[in-house]
């Protein structure tokens, strides 16, 4: 551990742990800048706040804003086995994500889901809704509907029941699926 008190930047190494609140973070590394709150984390790194687990090779966040860029993980809400997973996610806000060809599911199935979406693009915000663009539904790993957009929920807590879609037909709007 090292802390420059000329510039506020400490660095830490091996097995780091920091914890403020109800948020655990533990990385392999971690640099954080005291008058910015800018924070960069690497190697393992594991970041836990109430049911939100965060799993990411690295992790640059500012802690003040909560906002910052995750690489290469997933995140798990423990209260309703929802899994998020992407080779980037940004963190905007709190509890808002933005998602560039991810997954989402709820299905915890080690190491692949039984069925998951995969979205080129997808807005997320927890305990509300997941928007994405181009999404493909696929069971077992094999493409099973197409979708230019959709919305889905990212409820915090447990839902129940299976929608089964609705196909209709008319001139002004053509092929539609709800």
């Amino acid at each position: 551990l090292s802390y420059d008190e000329d510039t506020g930047v400490a660095l830490a190494e091996g097995n780091v742990e920091l914890a403020f609140g109800s948020r655990t973070m533990r990385a392999d590394r971690l640099r954080y800048e005291a008058t910015t709150g800018a924070a960069d984390l690497a190697g393992k790194v594991r970041y836990k706040d109430a049911d939100e687990e965060f799993a990411f090779d690295r992790i640059t966040i500012n802690l003040d804003s909560e906002t910052g860029i995750l690489y290469n993980g997933s995140i798990r809400i423990s209260s309703s086995n929802y899994l998020i997973a992407s080779r980037k996610i940004e963190k905007t806000g709190k509890s808002t994500f933005l998602i560039e060809k991810g997954t989402l599911t709820t299905c915890p199935c080690d190491p692949e889901p039984d069925w998951k979406f995969e979205v080129r693009r997808a807005r997320v915000t927890l305990d509300r809704y997941a928007v994405g663009k181009d999404i493909t539904f696929r069971v077992r790993g094999v493409p099973v509907l197409w979708l230019p957009w959709g919305a889905f929920p990212v409820k915090m807590t447990r839902q129940s029941g299976l929608l089964f879609p609705n196909f209709s037909s008319n001139r002004s709007r053509g092929i539609t699926v709800q």
